[in-house]
């Protein structure tokens, strides 16, 4: 059984790039833990949401 997350969060107008940095930066340790799918991902016409996708074999991995 596959476990997932599907998430979005606002940043600050000026600095969602900023905040998709940082939560790209942990990415290979999500790796590292079991997490199977990480993708990080934004609109071309909203500046400041963010949606965040995970995927794991256990809710623990994710």
């Amino acid at each position: 059984m596959s476990y997932g997350y599907i998430g979005s969060m606002k940043a600050k107008p000026g600095f969602r790039d900023d905040v998709v940095d940082i939560l790209l930066s942990g990415a290979d340790g999500l790796r590292t833990v079991g997490c199977d799918l990480y993708v990080v991902g934004v609109s071309n016409t909203d500046d400041v949401t963010i949606w965040v996708s995970e995927a794991a074999s256990s809710p623990a991995k994710r």
